[in-house]
């Protein structure tokens, strides 16, 4: 099973290698992420 995360953020570009980094390290490994600016 595939797992799309949408990631949407607006002015918060330090916040988003937080994001990336938390999402990396879920134990799921068969997804795709989108960040939308």
């Amino acid at each position: 099973m595939k797992v799309s995360v949408i990631v949407p953020t607006y002015n918060r570009a330090h916040l988003v290698t937080e994001t990336i980094d938390s999402i990396l390290s879920q134990t799921l490994k068969d997804f795709e992420l989108i960040v939308v600016d």
